[in-house]
């Protein structure tokens, strides 16, 4: 503030603070998403750049906008017009990496250094610094993650520069970063880098996103509020507010933020994330209405694909489905974006549902190979053989979905013991459906299907009464609501009429 004053009282650098205000405002709508909005304001004020800077924020609201080609020319002209601007040589390194092109990026970051190094005597501390935290957020944001060498980066940046708020916002998201996420570190950051900048929108968002990590959603919404109250136009605040009412089970609320952040910022990227919200909140028709908007309006995000495929799997239009996801991996050829163990298992779900079970089999596979947590890839490729009457396999297949599963539910043992069930494993599927009695004691289903495998066990022409207990507890607990367990009390009472003639207890058989 006390230098923004000097300058303001000197009539001859007058000027140059009226070009400093107008390229902060353009950042400010980069970092605020709005990129439509940013990348109008970097032509204007490229026109009084006498420095070059310019060049490396209109890039970098490109690369955020995810046009990358619009960012690589852009720094093309700026390195033609200043060869030794350190900014825009990092630049270049941050869209390598963005790219995970590290060996692209490998010498534009020593020449950065080795200008920045060059220029120390007439180039400010402040500007030396940027240069530091920009070759960090390559390492930070990318692909090409490498938390403890951006840290090394904003190591420098804070000797050079220990007041600038940006540096700390930076140190929290690289520690979040790291495989180990320092949280308790990464909340100092963010307080000091707000301590330091008390407008910093980026500090208060940096800790609502890590108290909503923790599921501290009132204190969230205290910082997110905060944002938005301090600048009603920043569109990230918004997001990720959407994002905790959603796991807040706050539906409508989070789309209500999210029209709003679609408001502010219409690029495809957003548009994308909306519709991949709604597919979230399972509103599954509305989001194919928006992406099928968006691309009938020019759209051309590869991931309109992705959620479009999904979402017609979840409403059943599985043609559909599959050619969209068809052209979800053919755009997808070239690596970007990258295929998603998800991606595999909706695509082998919507083959098997086009009747190509073999090859939907063969992507689910891969799906767990990608990614071996992803256990519910077993259950599905069990459900394909299970339609298949293939009962053997499908049995294999629930199985090694309970093995793989950290904690079971009472559907997995369910499934198992449907599919030995009909293989006539009737031991096995008892034993199955007794756990499903043990996860849900206060329904009939897991008594019924115990007492169905024990009852074919059993020697039809003089019952031992193997599963007269299990149908007696289906009449105990079913007794509560007929209705609902008219099926399984009819069974019940059918089996224990006949176990009784044949013991001629006929009063209690009638």
């Amino acid at each position: 503030m006390k230098k923004q004053l000097i300058l303001l009282a000197t009539a001859t650098l007058f000027a140059i603070q009226g070009y400093a205000q107008s390229l902060q405002d353009a950042i400010k709508l980069t970092q605020s998403e709005r990129f439509e909005d940013a990348s109008a304001a970097f032509k204007t004020v490229l026109k009084s750049d006498t420095k070059g800077d310019a060049y490396f924020y209109y890039a970098d609201n490109f690369i955020k906008w995810e046009e990358p080609d619009s960012a690589k020319m852009i720094l093309n002209q700026g390195a033609q017009a200043h060869p030794n601007n350190a900014l825009i040589q990092a630049g270049f390194a941050k869209l390598a990496l963005t790219e995970n092109k590290s060996a692209e990026a490998a010498p534009r970051i020593a020449k950065a250094i080795e200008l920045v190094k060059a220029d120390a005597k007439t180039l400010s501390k402040e500007a030396q610094a940027s240069v530091y935290n920009k070759l960090s957020e390559g390492y930070i944001y990318s692909d090409s993650k490498n938390p403890d060498q951006a840290l090394a980066y904003l190591a420098e940046s804070e000797k050079l520069n220990p007041k600038d708020a940006e540096i700390y916002i930076l140190k929290a998201d690289a520690l979040l970063a790291k495989s180990t996420g320092d949280a308790s570190e990464a909340i100092r950051n963010f307080e000091k880098a707000y301590e330091l900048d008390k407008s910093s929108r980026r500090a208060i968002l940096g800790q609502a996103n890590l108290y909503r990590a923790v599921n501290n959603f009132d204190e969230a919404v205290i910082y997110y509020d905060k944002a938005i109250n301090l600048d009603p136009g920043f569109a990230p605040a918004y997001r990720e507010r959407a994002e905790l009412y959603y796991r807040a089970g706050k539906i409508q609320r989070g789309i209500d933020d999210y029209k709003k952040y679609l408001e502010l910022n219409n690029s495809p990227s957003a548009r994308g994330r909306y519709a991949s919200f709604l597919y979230v909140a399972k509103d599954y028709q509305n989001a194919i209405n928006e992406i099928n908007d968006a691309l009938a309006n020019g759209n051309t995000n590869p991931i309109l694909y992705r959620v479009l495929g999904y979402s017609y799997y979840e409403i059943k239009n599985y043609p559909e489905g599959l050619k969209n996801m068809e052209k979800f991996r053919e755009l997808s050829k070239g690596g970007k974006p990258k295929l998603i163990p998800l991606d595999y298992s909706y695509y082998g779900k919507l083959l098997a549902e086009n009747g190509k079970d073999s090859l939907g089999i063969e992507e689910l596979k891969r799906a767990i190979e990608l990614d071996p947590t992803f256990t519910d890839g077993y259950g599905d490729i069990a459900s394909i053989y299970f339609k298949k009457k293939n009962y053997v396999e499908s049995a294999k297949y629930y199985r090694l979905k309970i093995q793989k599963t950290a904690k079971p539910d009472y559907n997995d043992y369910n499934y198992l013991g449907r599919a030995l069930y009909q293989n006539k494993d009737f031991a096995g599927a008892d034993s199955a459906f007794t756990k499903v009695a043990e996860y849900l004691p206060n329904l009939t289903i897991g008594y019924y299907w115990s007492a169905l495998s024990k009852n074919a066990q059993d020697n039809q022409e003089n019952l031992a009464g193997l599963a007269k207990p299990m149908f007696e507890k289906v009449i105990e607990i079913g007794s509560a609501d007929v209705t609902k367990n008219k099926k399984d009390l009819v069974k019940a009472y059918e089996y224990l009429g006949y176990y009784y003639f044949l013991k001629k207890d006929y009063s209690c058989s009638k």
